[in-house]
């Protein structure tokens, strides 16, 4: 008797497990693709490396960093509201946004390496 209520138990744990298609989520349209997002987020990290460094323009201030993000959106031409739902939709997948960064900090290495080839960049070779 008791085996009878297991089995029913047992139906419905595994029931209710995720699948294999529910991982496999497709993106919204309109939102920037993978590798152009991974570029975009290089960039904007080299953009305030490079104010700390007082390379650029300080932008500490709120309207100054504003205006250099929007210069970076616009070399990849992704408008500002491509931008935000993409960041809404990553910041909702974590697991996704890790994968992400973990490419974002690949080109960093792969661009700071190669800031290290040219002569003038002696500053960089520490």
């Amino acid at each position: 008797m008791k085996y009878f209520f297991c089995v029913p138990l047992l139906f419905i744990l595994f029931s209710c497990s995720p699948d294999s298609v529910s991982e496999e989520e497709v993106m919204p349209v309109g939102l920037i693709d993978t590798a152009t997002f991974t570029l975009i987020l290089a960039d904007m990290h080299i953009v305030d490396a490079g104010s700390k460094f007082q390379m650029f323009p300080d932008n500490r201030k709120t309207p100054q960093k504003y205006k250099q993000y929007l210069g970076v959106l616009k070399n990849y031409n992704v408008s500002k509201v491509q931008w935000d739902s993409t960041l809404v939709y990553y910041s909702a997948h974590p697991q996704k946004f890790d994968h992400i960064y973990s490419n974002v900090l690949d080109v960093l290495s792969e661009k700071q390496a190669k800031m290290k080839e040219v002569p003038d960049s002696s500053f960089l070779k520490k």
